[in-house]
């Protein structure tokens, strides 16, 4: 005997068994019997099935947005960076109205676009001078700083080089 056919009439044996048992039922009882099989059947498709892929479309359409979101503060620090970074008389300009606004001046400045931007404060008080500095937004921050003390006051060097460049410190042009 073959196990395959052992195992089909085992299986036409428990089928036999079943619709006997379903045939011995009233009517009543099937259509009740029935039912409950349904009600238990859409209990777990719901809860076992829907529910998660539900939950995973909720969490996913927040990812989703959390991530545009995202993008979109990227694109819009990038676009400001670009435009600071490109237009350096734009960044003398905020440079030199925040320097106006800690009580420091400008001594000098030269804008070239092959050299980029390049100011120098005029000597002020240090507490004033490192306030200014601190307070920049990382947007102005320059690329290389130079600070000095000579006669009971501080100057500073900012130099922010131009687009497309690295900054490499004076000591190894």
């Amino acid at each position: 005997m073959n196990l395959s056919s052992a195992t089909g009439q085992q299986r036409s044996a428990g089928l036999s068994r079943l619709q006997g048992w379903w045939q011995q039922r009233a009517r009543r009882e099937q259509a009740m019997l029935l039912t409950m099989l349904l009600a238990i059947s859409g209990f777990v498709a719901w809860y076992g099935l829907l529910a998660p892929l539900l939950r995973w479309q909720t969490q996913g359409q927040q990812q989703l947005d959390q991530a545009r979101r995202q993008q979109q503060q990227l694109h819009s620090s990038l676009q400001a960076l670009e435009q600071h970074t490109q237009q350096p008389e734009v960044l003398l300009q905020q440079w030199q109205a925040s320097l106006a606004d800690s009580g420091l001046q400008l001594a000098q400045h030269s804008s070239d676009a092959g050299q980029g931007l390049s100011m120098e404060t005029a000597p002020g008080k240090a507490q004033a001078l490192t306030g200014w500095l601190a307070q920049l937004p990382a947007a102005q921050l320059p690329d290389q700083l130079q600070l000095w003390r000579g006669n009971g006051s501080l100057q500073a060097r900012l130099q922010r080089q131009p687009v497309g460049s690295h900054a490499t410190p004076t000591s190894q042009k």
